[in-house]
Order: C-alpha cells, then sequence, then structure tokens
C-alpha cells in the first residue's frame, strides 16, 4: 500500500494494510479543508489527538451552565464537581457576581473567580479588581432607564435600556464619540465598560495572576 499527500504529491511505501474492507480515513485526514490538523497536528495519520494541558478553565453562565429555563442540567453539575477537583474553574460572563450567584446557587463555590459585568470586575478568591469607567455624558429622556455598576465609588459598568432598537442605536452612535467606552448592544439594552474591559482581556489577565498561559486553558461559552 502507498500513502502519501495528493497536494504535495509525495508518496512513501508503506507495508500492506491487510485490511479486506477500506474504511479508514487516510485521504480524508489531508484535506486542507478539513481543519483537522488543528487538534490532531503530526498526529493525524493514527487517529491520536494531541493532547494539550488543560491548566484551567473558564465558563460563561447563561446559555453555556444555564440553559433557557434557567436551570442547570445535572449532567453540567457532575462534570462542573469533577473538573473542580482536577483544575481551577472560573467564571468569563457579563453578569455582574450578584446575579452569577443566584444563577449557579451552590455551584458557585466551585469556582475560584472569573470576569464579571463584561470585563469590569475580576475576581480570583479574595481579591477584587474593578476597571473604571467614565462617567456618561447627562441623557435627559426619561425614557431611558440608566442602571450603574459600582464598588465604592468606582463605577465599572453601565446598562441603559432604551424604549426601541432604533434609540439603542441613536444612542450608541452619540456615545461612540466620546471615545471613552467599550460598547455592547443586544435588542433595547446598550452595555458600556472601560475600552480595555472584556472577557477575553480578564481571562488574559487571570492567566497571569494564576501563572497559566492562555493554551492551558479551556474557554466554553455559546
Amino acid at each position: 500500500m502507498k500513502v502519501g499527500n495528493i497536494y504535495q504529491q509525495t508518496w512513501n511505501n508503506f507495508s500492506d494494510c491487510g485490511r479486506k474492507r477500506c474504511d479508514c480515513y487516510i485521504a480524508y485526514c489531508h484535506l486542507n479543508t478539513s481543519g483537522i490538523q488543528t487538534y490532531m497536528q503530526q498526529n493525524n495519520l493514527w487517529r491520536i489527538p494531541v493532547r494539550h494541558p488543560v491548566k484551567a478553565a473558564f465558563f460563561d453562565i447563561d446559555g453555556t451552565l444555564v440553559t433557557k429555563e434557567k436551570v442547570i442540567p445535572d449532567s453540567y453539575r457532575i462534570a462542573l464537581q469533577q473538573l473542580a477537583e482536577r483544575i481551577p474553574l472560573f467564571l468569563a460572563t457579563a453578569l455582574p457576581v450578584s446575579y452569577a450567584k443566584k444563577r449557579l446557587g451552590d455551584l458557585f463555590s466551585l469556582f475560584q473567580g472569573g470576569v464579571y459585568a463584561d470585563g469590569g470586575h475580576l475576581i480570583h478568591k479574595d481579591s477584587h479588581t474593578y476597571i473604571p469607567i467614565s462617567t456618561i455624558p447627562e441623557i435627559t429622556r426619561a425614557d431611558i432607564r440608566i442602571k450603574t455598576y459600582k464598588a465604592g465609588k468606582t463605577i465599572y459598568k453601565y446598562t441603559l435600556t432604551t424604549p426601541s432598537i432604533d434609540v439603542t442605536q441613536t444612542l450608541k452612535e452619540y456615545l461612540v464619540k466620546e471615545n471613552n467606552y467599550r460598547i455592547f448592544t443586544k435588542g433595547r439594552l446598550l452595555t458600556l465598560t472601560h475600552p480595555e474591559a472584556s472577557k477575553r482581556n480578564g481571562l488574559l489577565t487571570l492567566c497571569k495572576e494564576i501563572d497559566v498561559h492562555p493554551s492551558e486553558t479551556l474557554a466554553i461559552g455559546d
């Protein structure tokens, strides 16, 4: 049997396969579009995945750990409890800490910290870091509901709920000119954090604190 790469036109002589039926994926694994090399790497010919070390795991909450019905499946509970015995677990969520605790209930104690409020609040064990945000300009419309997230006098997140998506877009265009915020929109909701505050940057910051390279982490979201 000869095996090679049809793209590179390289062929190597191997001993006979010996199988009566050809049902392996030796040809498929060399397709440039398969994407299989991303997790098989040099082992793709033998179907043995490269095992990347995972030293920490980050989880989103809504839509990931908690279903649309606000339920945590029992299988998730078991998996989290088993995983927490092996590696440190963290959260990476748009929710503030108080909401995260309500969503997860007793499972919250399994997590050693996390990225909260879209990156505006970071926690590692008992250490809290807040990324302060500039005060928003005065908004005189009475039909726009503004919620402020703060610790003491430090404001680290705003949410603004408008009467319509069109108003949300207009408000976003107005606030973008300030160039002081990282802005998210979802329907009638508009969220503001510091320009450098994000789940990604929060994850990277926590990785430094726990001395784990980002390539050694598992990040799971919806």
